[in-house]
């Protein structure tokens, strides 16, 4: 007999959690009180053990996912008597693949450098092989297109990070802003040796420190990858 696992209620009026890590996989065999999975809360992440013994049948929620108390995380059944969960409900209609493109690892980093989307280009090389000048020519077509802006590395907010937006955001919409700047007088400053000094240190701390150059889009993180100064 199959065990279901809902989501608990964790107590002080918790109404939702984001699965932030599963600890096991479908498959696995796992005990009873054993670490299972890992919830995000608002103010904490709590390890949530597993509430019997058996095999994991099929985990129902994807990290990352914010799903409310009482939905149904993960099936687990009995020892040695687990069917195949039926995932058919899951399956969509995806792209038919192209196979792997083909690419020496020198045109894979410029392409990576570029921005430029290898599985989008038509090879010109021997065997449809992409080439530097194929990634280059990618590249330049794409820029002189017009108001395109490079969109950068996105990855999804989750965890801590998604609690501290939430709060960052209702603190600007309910707390007043307070700004205070402080000026500086340069007269006499050869500012043609200063100003390229500041940029290029600027410059080189965002290339070390993406998140500083980087803004939320919804759920997600945007990396920039240009620098505008």
């Amino acid at each position: 007999m199959a065990y279901e696992f809902k989501l608990p209620d964790l107590g002080e009026g918790l109404t939702e959690g984001e699965v932030a890590r599963w600890l096991v996989s479908e498959g696995d065999q796992v005990a009873e009180d054993q670490p299972l999975v890992e919830i995000q809360t608002d103010k904490t992440t709590v390890e949530i053990p597993s509430p019997a013994a058996g095999k994991v049948a099929q985990i129902l929620v994807e990290e990352g996912k914010v799903v409310p108390v009482g939905t149904i995380l993960v099936v687990i059944g009995e020892d040695g008597a687990v069917s195949q969960p039926d995932k058919s409900r899951d399956q969509v209609p995806g792209p038919v693949s192209r196979g792997r493109v083909r690419a020496t690892p020198l045109v894979r980093r410029l392409a990576r450098e570029l921005g430029v989307d290898l599985e989008s280009l038509t090879g010109t090389g021997p065997l449809g092989r992409v080439t530097e000048a194929d990634v280059r020519q990618a590249a330049t077509s794409r820029d002189q297109v017009p108001g395109h802006v490079s969109e950068g590395r996105r990855e999804p907010l989750r965890g801590v990070r998604r609690l501290i937006a939430e709060h960052m955001a209702r603190a600007h919409k309910e707390v007043p802003a307070v700004t205070w700047v402080e000026e500086c007088d340069f007269s006499g400053v050869d500012l043609t040796l200063l100003v390229p000094t500041i940029l290029k240190s600027v410059a080189e701390a965002l290339m070390e420190f993406p998140e500083l150059n980087a803004r939320l889009e919804g759920d997600e993180i945007v990396y920039l990858d240009r620098y505008d100064l």
